[in-house]
């Protein structure tokens, strides 16, 4: 990863995030998204103790027992969708016009009464033998999310592969240049920015 890859003078945890963030900075320019936050947070369960009782020569104390830490869960990015209504009446993203995989599309919650999308970044690949893999650990916190929250968090897979975010939208221009600026070919398969922005005309 580049050493120079930050956000507003924030060192960003990996290539994706940075892949994902040009992306979304030319999703900006067509008015399809603004107000981004890094690192939206989720507490989802307190601290737990229990309360033992133990019998001495003063009589009964009642000493509280550790059982479990608290959890929290931090999604990588939200940011607020511009939406519309459609002609059956429901409000949509106007970001799906530019989907090539509707099965694949974004999806909003409305979070202080307005429409933000939360989203998980990913390479396209974990350990899967580590208990901390994020393959691991994000459906947990994602449906753990959803009951206690309503929120939706989107699992983003930046990897050119099978479910790339960058082929269901587009892959911002950022993602055809190496680290060195030389031309990369890793992203060849996917809409450029220019090839949709018209689009938005």
């Amino acid at each position: 990863m580049r050493e120079d890859r930050t956000w507003n003078g924030v060192p960003l945890d990996s290539d994706e995030e940075y892949l994902f963030l040009s992306w979304y900075e030319e999703a900006e320019r067509l008015g399809l998204v603004s107000d981004i936050t890094r690192q939206p947070e989720f507490k989802l369960s307190d601290k737990a103790v229990t309360i033992e009782h133990k019998v001495n020569s003063r009589g009964i104390k009642a000493v509280e027992k550790f059982l479990l830490h608290p959890h929290t869960y931090r999604a990588d990015f939200s940011f607020t969708v511009a939406v519309e209504k459609n002609e059956a009446g429901d409000m949509v993203m106007l970001l799906d016009k530019f989907i090539t995989r509707r099965a694949a599309r974004l999806i909003y919650s409305v979070f202080k009464n307005k429409p933000v999308c939360f989203v998980d970044v990913k390479g396209g690949w974990s350990n899967h033998r580590s208990r901390n893999s994020s393959d691991v650990t994000f459906p947990v916190n994602q449906k753990w999310v959803y009951a206690k929250y309503g929120i939706f968090v989107n699992k983003v897979v930046i990897s050119p592969g099978k479910g790339s975010f960058f082929k269901n939208y587009w892959a911002p221009d950022e993602a055809f240049r190496t680290v060195k600026g030389n031309p990369s070919k890793v992203y060849r398969a996917c809409a450029r920015f220019d090839d949709v922005k018209s689009l938005s005309d």
